[in-house]
C-alpha cells in the first residue's frame, strides 16, 4: 500500500492543475460521440444522408483521426505543456466554430475529423498524460479528479443542446461551443499550469532520460507483447458498445421508442454520477495497489482457466519472490519457468525481471537471467536489448568494461532500436573515458 496526501488536502493544494485537467476533459466533448450524435437527425436531414451513410462517414473520420493521433500523440512527451495545450485548445475552438460552416458530406467529414482528432483524441490524451507526468504518489486520484470534467459535460451539455435545438439552428450551437472553448481555456491555461512544490513528477525531461539497464518499450514490442493483447479488449469492449448505441441514440430513443428525448438527455446526469463514482473508486485503488497491480488482478481473473493464465501465476510467483527479497528463489523460479515454457516466455517478462534484479544490485542474478534469455531467444526482436542489458550490467554493475564492450558491439550488430543504440553509444563513451583514466594513471 502506498502513502499519499489525504484527498481533501490534495485538492486544496493542487486545485489549479486539477481544474485544468477537468476543463480539458470537459471540452473534449465537441469531439465525443455522445455530443455529435445529438445533431444526427439535423445533419442527416440537411445533407440527405441515410443512417448507414452517416455512420460510414463518421467511422471513416474517426479512423483517420486515430491514424493521425498515432504519431501526433508523441508530441505531448516532447513539447512543453503550456504552449502545446494552448495551441491545441485554440485549434479546438476554431474547429468547433468552423463546424457551423459544414455544407455537404465532404466538409462534414472534415468537420468531424477535426473535432474528433482534437477533442476525443488530443485533448483526452493531454489531460491524462499531464496528470500522470506531474504526480507520482497521487497519480490515480489526479487522473480521476481531472476526469470528473467529462461526466460533468455529459450531465450538462445534452439537455442544454436538446433545448437549444428547439430554439435555434445547429450551426449557432456549434459557434457557441467554439466560443466556450476559447473563453474558458485560452486565458486560463498559463495560470492553471503553474507548477507547485507538491507536484512530484519530473515532467518530459524525466521521460527522455534513462540508464542503460532500464527497459524502454518500443511501439512494435508493445503490440507484440501478450500482456497488451490481454489488456486491450478490457479497454476497447465497453467503448465499442457504448459508441455504437449512443451514435444512434436519437433514432433509438425518439423514433424507434418514441420517448421524450429531453427526458433521455437529462438521464445522462445519472450516468455521469455513476461514472464519477467508478472513477474515484478506481483512482483510490490505483493509489493503493498501483495500476499494474489492478490490471494484474483483472487479467489473471480473465485468464485463470487458460494456459496463459497458469503461466501468469507462475510468473507472478517469481515477481513476488523478487519483491520480498528472495532473489535466489526468484531466479530459480524463472529458470524453471523458462525450462518448462522453452521459447514461450515473453521477452518482455525476461527483460523486466533482469532489469529488476540489476536495479537491486543483484548483478550475477541479472546476468544469469539475461544469458538464459540469450539461449532461449537467439534471434528476433529483443536481441539488441538482451545484449545491451548484459553489457550494462558488466559495465555499470561489475565494472568490467572490456567484457561489456563486446556485448555493446553485438547490440549494434543486432539492428537496434534508436533508444537502444543511444544507450549503447553512451556505454561505449563511458568505456572510452574509463580506459583514458586508466591510461593516465599508469
Amino acid at each position: 500500500m502506498r502513502d499519499g496526501t489525504p484527498t481533501i488536502a490534495f485538492v486544496r493544494r493542487e486545485w489549479r492543475f486539477l481544474l485544468f485537467g477537468a476543463l480539458v476533459m470537459f471540452w473534449t466533448s465537441p469531439g465525443q460521440t455522445y455530443l455529435i450524435s445529438l445533431f444526427g437527425d439535423e445533419l442527416r436531414r440537411d445533407f440527405g444522408l441515410g443512417h448507414g451513410e452517416f455512420g460510414l462517414l463518421y467511422t471513416g473520420a474517426t479512423l483517420v483521426s486515430a491514424a493521425i493521433l498515432w504519431p501526433a500523440g508523441r508530441l505531448v512527451d516532447r513539447l512543453r505543456l503550456a504552449k502545446f495545450v494552448w495551441w491545441v485548445c485554440a485549434a479546438m475552438a476554431v474547429s468547433a466554430a468552423a463546424f457551423s460552416l459544414v455544407s455537404g458530406p465532404v466538409t462534414l467529414f472534415l468537420g468531424i475529423l477535426f473535432v474528433r482528432f482534437l477533442g476525443q483524441g488530443m485533448m483526452s490524451h493531454i489531460a491524462v498524460t499531464a496528470m500522470a507526468r506531474r504526480y507520482v504518489g497521487e497519480r490515480g486520484r489526479a487522473i480521476a479528479i481531472a476526469g470528473f470534467g467529462f461526466p460533468i459535460a455529459e450531465g450538462v451539455l445534452p439537455p442544454l443542446i436538446t433545448i437549444g435545438l428547439t430554439m435555434t439552428s445547429w450551426q449557432n450551437i456549434w459557434i457557441v461551443l467554439g466560443l466556450g472553448v476559447a473563453l474558458t481555456m485560452l486565458p486560463s491555461v498559463p495560470f492553471l499550469l503553474r507548477r507547485t512544490a507538491g507536484q512530484d513528477g519530473q515532467g518530459p525531461d524525466a521521460l527522455s532520460k534513462h540508464d542503460g539497464a532500464q527497459r524502454q518499450w518500443t511501439r512494435g514490442e508493445m503490440l507484440r507483447d501478450g500482456r497488451f493483447l490481454m489488456v486491450a479488449p478490457l479497454v476497447m469492449t465497453m467503448s465499442a458498445i457504448f459508441t455504437g448505441i449512443i451514435f444512434h441514440q436519437k433514432f433509438i430513443i425518439a423514433t424507434a421508442k418514441q420517448w421524450d428525448f429531453l427526458w433521455w438527455s437529462v438521464c445522462f446526469g445519472v450516468f455521469a454520477v455513476c461514472q464519477v463514482a467508478g472513477s474515484f473508486s478506481t483512482g483510490w485503488l490505483v493509489d493503493r495497489i498501483s495500476a499494474k497491480g489492478g490490471i494484474r488482478q483483472a487479467v489473471s481473473f480473465e485468464g485463470k482457466n487458460t494456459g496463459q493464465g497458469r503461466m501468469g501465476v507462475k510468473a507472478h510467483h517469481v515477481q513476488r519472490d523478487l519483491h520480498q527479497g528472495l532473489v535466489g528463489e526468484a531466479v530459480r523460479g524463472f529458470l524453471k519457468l523458462s525450462a518448462i515454457q522453452r521459447r514461450t516466455v515473453p521477452i518482455g517478462d525476461v527483460l523486466e525481471l533482469a532489469q529488476a534484479l540489476a536495479g537491486k544490485a543483484q548483478h550475477d542474478a541479472a546476468l544469469a537471467v539475461y544469458r538464459r534469455a540469450l539461449t532461449d531467444h537467439p534471434r528476433g526482436p529483443g536481441l539488441d536489448r538482451i545484449f545491451l542489458g548484459i553489457g550494462s550490467v558488466l559495465l555499470y554493475g561489475k565494472h568490467r568494461p572490456t567484457a561489456a564492450y563486446q556485448y555493446f558491439m553485438d547490440a549494434l550488430d543486432a539492428d537496434p532500436e534508436p533508444d537502444v543504440e543511444l544507450s549503447v553509444r553512451q556505454g561505449l563513451k563511458t568505456i572510452a573515458e574509463m580506459q583514458k583514466h586508466q591510461f593516465r594513471g599508469r
